[in-house]
């Protein structure tokens, strides 16, 4: 399948993009960002969005930061890249407003699930 990570680190400005692209001809199977600030102001930044680009292409990953100190912030992506299996979907959650330091968790869907009619 040619699995393999790519990885970036970027020093961002409040809510902005950072994007990491897989190599030629692979998709995003999966992926993830962490945002972390100074100590004196670690409170104040908080991982607003971490997802592939579903509508445009999926070799893009995302991630959104929200800073509200003031002070710049890092941001660290990655996304795991895979010649496209068979079966390939992006599946998404619908938008939602979500309570501080809960989860939000999608099924994947696949071949072998049964659907009723």
């Amino acid at each position: 399948m040619g699995v393999e990570t790519v990885k970036t680190t970027r020093t961002v400005a409040d809510f902005e993009q950072v994007k990491i692209f897989c190599p030629d001809g692979k998709v995003a199977i999966s992926g993830g960002a962490e945002a972390t600030a100074p100590n004196s102001v670690y409170d104040s930044v908080a991982l607003v969005g971490s997802f592939v680009e579903p509508y445009r292409d999926t070799s893009l990953w995302v991630a959104n930061a929200r800073n509200f100190s003031g002070q710049p912030s890092t941001v660290t992506i990655w996304a795991i890249c895979a010649w496209k299996p068979s079966g390939y979907e992006v599946v998404q959650a619908p938008l939602s407003q979500v309570p501080v330091d809960q989860p939000v968790t999608v099924s994947c869907g696949g071949q072998g699930r049964a659907r009723r009619r």
